[in-house]
């Protein structure tokens, strides 16, 4: 196995103050004003991007840190260089993972579950990522973050605003939480994930699974929120809470379904509600779990 050149501490730190305390740096590429990036003609990348893009019902950010790579949104890509922030709405389609041509990366990954904010900082090198000892952060940023929420909804229901102002809210917002994240990840930068942060990442892993019913979720993209590769998460996971992760994902569902029929849903609904492809998909499911809605 090739050993990657992954950056060391000092340098992460530098990248990090280089990035989030210089704000009029930062170039926003989101739907709700004009993008600051313009998009780039890449047909490996669009290919790449063909097989791998997904979306989902939770608002996610990339900040870029150093390095310069390629990424996809909406059908378009862009490029991703220091200073460069995405914003990902509510299902807007981009790209799930790194294309193997990019290399020497660093990133910070915002993720929105819920009530509570996963944030993520990891370097990237050939299409693989590492995410960095002491991250995910998950305290600290639940106030700041709910703000940056607040704004960002703010933003898309009033499209009459002008493009200035609602960047300003925006921009606001993120400089706020970006102090956050320098004041919570610069002293924690050199401190091994503990037994107690695992913990917290299922906790918050339980708590998402709980409030989506499962819709939307899959491995891959639970084990790109938490920072670990699926098979690590599984195993961890599995300690936890003593199943795997689609047993719970089942268990969540099958207590969704028995309280929407209850509530008048048709399975029809409840299929749409749950994210099943189909109700013929969602039909399958009941079949393979008759013990948990028979009740239903």
């Amino acid at each position: 196995m090739t050993n990657l050149p992954w950056m060391n501490h000092q340098a992460i730190s530098d990248s990090l103050q280089d990035t989030f305390l210089y704000p009029q740096k930062w170039r926003l590429i989101s739907s709700l004003i004009p993008l600051e990036e313009s998009p780039v003609t890449s047909p490996e990348h669009q290919q790449w991007s063909q097989r791998n893009t997904h979306y989902h019902n939770y608002q996610e950010i990339l900040i870029a840190l150093s390095g310069t790579c390629t990424y996809g949104f909406r059908d378009r890509v862009y490029p991703c260089r220091p200073g460069s922030i995405f914003l990902f709405d509510l299902n807007e389609p981009h790209d799930c993972g790194y294309d193997p041509s990019a290399s020497n990366l660093l990133h910070v990954w915002i993720r929105f579950l819920g009530k509570h904010i996963i944030t993520s900082t990891i370097e990237v090198h050939q299409g693989k990522y590492k995410q960095i000892p002491g991250s995910p952060l998950l305290r600290h940023l639940n106030e700041t973050g709910t703000l940056l929420a607040k704004n960002w909804a703010q933003c898309r229901n009033n499209p009459q605003w002008p493009d200035s102002l609602t960047r300003l809210t925006l921009i606001s917002a993120l400089g706020i939480m970006a102090s956050d994240i320098v004041k919570t990840e610069l002293p924690t930068k050199t401190k091994r994930r503990n037994k107690a942060v695992q913990e917290h990442v299922i906790n918050e892993i339980c708590n998402h699974i709980n409030t989506t019913g499962g819709s939307g979720i899959s491995l891959d993209v639970l084990a790109q929120t938490a920072g670990y590769n699926k098979f690590h998460l599984s195993r961890l996971f599995q300690a936890k809470v003593g199943c795997t992760i689609h047993q719970y994902i089942d268990q969540c569902r099958s207590k969704w379904v028995k309280d929407l029929l209850e509530q008048g849903y048709t399975k029809k609904r409840i299929s749409e509600q749950l994210g099943f492809s189909s109700p013929t998909a969602f039909s399958r499911w009941l079949k393979h779990n008759p013990q948990e809605t028979e009740k239903a």
